[in-house]
């Protein structure tokens, strides 16, 4: 019986993984695609990857004595 039962464990933790991404409630594509744009054009300003380091400023630049 004990066999049965730890054989089992997988197949249950399997259909409760997928009871819970069905009851999901997932957003349309086109509308979470928006949303990353606009978020990535609020930050761009800001974000050291798009706009650059400085020289003046950039820590790791090695610094000629």
């Amino acid at each position: 019986r004990q066999e049965v039962v730890s054989s089992c464990k997988p197949v249950v933790r399997t259909l409760v993984e997928c009871l819970f991404f069905d009851m999901m409630q997932r957003a349309k594509i086109s509308k979470a695609s928006a949303d990353l744009v606009r978020c990535c054009e609020q930050d761009a300003k800001s974000n050291p990857l798009l706009m650059g380091i400085p020289v003046s400023d950039n820590p790791f630049k090695n610094k000629k004595s």
